[in-house]
């Protein structure tokens, strides 16, 4: 009779083993898992293809795309390394309106993220020239005068006479259409004053009731001119585009006045600004 409990005890002890396969298999997961957990987080990455899309007299818009790590918080623009404005995490675009005409800026944008930052490579601009028809006419003027035509004995045709200065004050400082002031300032006489306006590209004055003349030793009191200036050369002066050179044509009226009798002068302007 066959002792199945001694028969029981006999029997080897089973073992489980994994066929090659699956053990590769499982330590290939084991390997996964463990690279996956370890790997580094993203980076903050610079914005890519920073361009210029419409430069302008007074204003430069600039286009750019974020980087392809970390997504930033927010983006700060700099002008020539100093922040000039920011802009939200989303922006693409933004555009700078306190430039100066005719003036080279370098502009780059930085992405942010918390206390992380990462600059673009950056680019350089030069706003467009203006017109000269749109340059500014302010501040004193050194303004020589060559007769044209004269009623008076003392002035003839080509003769040059003393310079005067002249100062334009106009009502805005950034605008060359806004009108303003203009004073002719003279070493014996009182001050004559004015208006000018600009209109097609000339700036046209007038002053009435204004002392141009002398009659013995007696000051005008009802003269009046009127002039006709064209700017013929400007530059960038304190951040606006001014005219620095004018020509043009002065008419002085002088009625009978003092016991003198009435008269004319008509003159050729050449107006250089003060600095």
């Amino acid at each position: 009779m066959r002792d199945l409990a001694a028969e029981a005890l006999e029997q080897p002890e089973p073992r489980f083993v994994l066929p090659r396969t699956a053990v590769g298999l499982l330590l290939t997961f084991v390997f996964a898992v463990a690279c996956t957990s370890s790997a580094a987080p993203p980076s903050l990455t610079s914005p890519e293809g920073v361009k210029a899309v419409n430069i302008q007299t007074a204003s430069v818009t600039l286009k750019w795309t974020a980087g392809s790590g970390l997504a930033p918080t927010s983006f700060v623009i700099l002008r020539d390394d100093r922040k000039v404005g920011t802009a939200s995490a989303t922006a693409t675009s933004w555009t700078d309106q306190k430039v100066a005409p005719k003036t080279e800026y370098t502009y780059s944008i930085r992405a942010v993220a918390g206390s992380d930052t990462a600059d673009s490579s950056s680019i350089t601009v030069r706003t467009k020239t203006p017109p000269l028809a749109a340059a500014l006419l302010s501040g004193d003027w050194t303004v020589t005068y060559t007769v044209i035509s004269s009623s008076l004995s003392n002035a003839h045709p080509g003769q040059p006479l003393r310079p005067y200065t002249w100062t334009f004050d106009p009502s805005c400082r950034d605008k060359a259409t806004c009108g303003g002031v203009w004073t002719i300032h003279f070493n014996d006489l009182s001050n004559a004053v004015g208006k000018f306006t600009h209109l097609n590209g000339h700036y046209l004055g007038s002053m009435n009731k204004v002392p141009l003349g002398i009659c013995g030793s007696t000051n005008d009191k009802l003269d009046s001119a009127t002039a006709t200036i064209k700017v013929i050369r400007a530059a960038i002066i304190a951040g606006h585009w001014q005219a620095d050179r004018f020509s043009g044509e002065l008419q002085e009226y002088l009625p009978a006045e003092n016991g003198c009798i009435a008269s004319f002068l008509k003159s050729r302007l050449d107006g250089i600004r003060q600095h």
